[in-house]
């Protein structure tokens, strides 16, 4: 029985295998139980990345905003 990686699980979850790859993960998802769950566990960890907000550091936006202003 073909195993699932890790890999294959994130490019499920991103929608980025053919249908005939997706129906195969789909399947193994359903029946073994360990890959269910780390399906689980990806798609939490996704979706809670997914939440997070970047900013530039204060000191990092000075220094392009000094860099702009000195090239002009």
């Amino acid at each position: 029985m073909q195993q699932i990686s890790s890999e294959q699980l994130i490019a499920f979850i991103y929608n980025e295998l053919s249908e005939t790859e997706s129906a195969i993960v789909k399947q193994k998802i359903s029946e073994d139980w360990n890959i269910r769950i780390e399906y689980e566990h990806l798609q939490s960890t996704i979706q809670e990345l997914n939440t997070i907000e970047y900013s530039p550091n204060e000191q990092s936006i000075k220094n392009i905003l000094s860099y702009a202003a000195a090239t002009n």
